[in-house]
């Protein structure tokens, strides 16, 4: 999407230039048409900027106050685009130079030659605008070496043009041409800079295009696995399980690896560059949850943007039962759904200093390898100082435990030291259980200090409560 924005700077100066060569040759005419096609083309993209613009403007207002890039000067991302736009990461300043040196020559050719020079305007205003628009945005916002994709054709033709100038500086109008040896000689020796301004090109960007560009590092800073996102999933899921995927590219590399027994997916999209509206994918997620008791979601970035009110009502609707992030500030997260009456339990209630659990709800009864769902609502007497965590195990009678939830209070997204006194905190919690076990299982929950795993006490000294027994069956 980034992309599509940046081509406003190749556009502009595609018109600047067509407007101004109209303007020189007194084709009063052409100008007029030009003007017009560029006066109807803004209409037709008026609407789509009634949405872009602000959304733009949010997100630069948004990251005003972490935006590393606003640390930089406007002519660091300008040299950072230069070396993106020429794929010179593995050629350093040899990439530019090069190019520099041939377009520089073809120059040279074609002054020689009387040639006019009118026609590198406008490739050079192409890469320009680009260069300055892209290295503004960064500085509001991001910086990604594809923004400048649309200057890439622009760098094309500019080569393409200095090549031809050179090429043809030393051959003779075809009625002129001669098969006296000295001629042919001298035109040998005028292509031998030509040679080698090409060798070198090809030098200089073969690690380029050999192994960098199949690295996606121009894209996403570091080596790409795009087997990454089955490698996470797999191993827990289950054939009856659904993965939402908040972007389609991701969805579509799981697909490429999916095998058999893997989970079948769907997609609630809240990251660019397309966002769905909330009412959109909450439906359909609510219509799969009635299908699945399993369901998982795969965030690309995290808990940016749109993707945080896809995942806390996820949290505040279903049972979390596993959180982990992956490359790329990926997060996968498995949730229970809650089939049968969750019901009150008597350890309500229970005090860990200002702490206090005001309700705790599970169901009595549940079938083997489910996400057992567990309801706590807590409330806070008194400022807290500390983010503690929650643990829910699930014990057999041995004593072992089976499954476990740990997070902090609903599934790390309203830590302790947020709460306001007296506000009931919701804190939903899954215990995936095995799908070979069947008994009685002992539910207990508590508090710990994450940084030194030290369980808190109750008030009555115990350093667990339990809240229920339910049956597996």
């Amino acid at each position: 999407m980034l992309t599509l924005y940046h081509a406003a700077w190749a556009l502009a100066a595609i018109a600047i230039y067509a407007l101004g060569r109209a303007g020189m040759q007194r084709n009063w005419r052409a100008a007029r048409d030009i003007a017009l096609s560029i006066g109807v083309a803004a209409l037709i993209f008026a609407p789509w900027g009634v949405f872009a613009v602000p959304q733009f403007l949010s997100r630069a207002a948004a990251e005003a106050t972490t935006n590393i890039g606003q640390q930089f000067p406007l002519s660091y991302f300008v040299r950072q685009g230069v070396f993106d736009l020429t794929m010179a990461q593995q050629a350093g300043v040899a990439g530019p130079l090069v190019i520099g040196l041939i377009v520089a020559a073809g120059a040279v050719a074609a002054s020689i030659r009387r040639r006019p020079l009118g026609l590198l305007a406008l490739p050079l205003m192409m890469i320009a605008f680009t260069l300055l628009g892209v290295a503004f945005a960064a500085r509001q916002w991001a910086f990604n070496a594809r923004m400048l994709i649309c200057a890439t054709p622009a760098l094309a033709m500019l080569l393409g043009w200095s090549l031809d100038q050179l090429l043809t500086a030393g051959t003779q109008d075809a009625g002129r041409k001669t098969q006296d040896a000295r001629r042919r000689t001298q035109d040998a020796m005028r292509n031998i800079p030509i040679a080698l301004l090409i060798s070198a090109l090809i030098i200089v960007y073969w690690p380029t295009s050999t192994s960098f560009v199949y690295a996606k590092t121009l894209e996403v800073f570091d080596p790409y696995n795009p087997h990454t996102y089955r490698a996470h999933i797999a191993p827990l899921a289950r054939p009856g399980d659904l993965v939402f995927f908040n972007v389609l590219s991701p969805a579509g590399f799981y697909a490429l690896d999916q095998q058999a027994g893997d989970p079948d997916w769907s997609y609630a999209l809240t990251w660019d560059p397309v966002i769905e509206p909330r009412e959109r994918w909450e439906a359909r997620i609510a219509r799969a949850a009635q299908q699945h008791d399993r369901l998982w979601i795969v965030l690309y970035r995290g808990l940016a943007g749109k993707n945080g009110d896809l995942r806390g009502w996820m949290d505040s609707n279903f049972y979390p039962a596993h959180a982990q992030w992956g490359e790329e500030e990926v997060f996968y997260g498995l949730y229970g759904v809650a089939r049968d009456e969750l019901l009150p339990s008597d350890a309500a209630g229970a005090r860990w200093g200002t702490v206090v659990l005001e309700a705790a709800r599970l169901p009595q009864s549940i079938p083997p390898g489910a996400v057992l769902p567990v309801a706590l609502t807590w409330r806070a007497e008194a400022p807290i100082a500390k983010n503690y965590k929650v643990f829910v195990h699930a014990i057999r009678p041995d004593g072992s435990v089976i499954a476990q939830h740990d997070a902090q209070p609903l599934n790390d997204l309203r830590p302790m030291t947020t709460w306001p006194p007296g506000e009931a905190v919701r804190d939903n919690h899954g215990l995936a259980l095995p799908a070979d076990y069947r008994g009685p299982l002992r539910i207990v929950i508590g508090l710990y200090d994450p940084d030194t795993g030290e369980r808190l006490r109750t008030t009555d000294g115990a350093d667990a409560v339990t809240i229920a027994t339910v049956v597996v069956e």
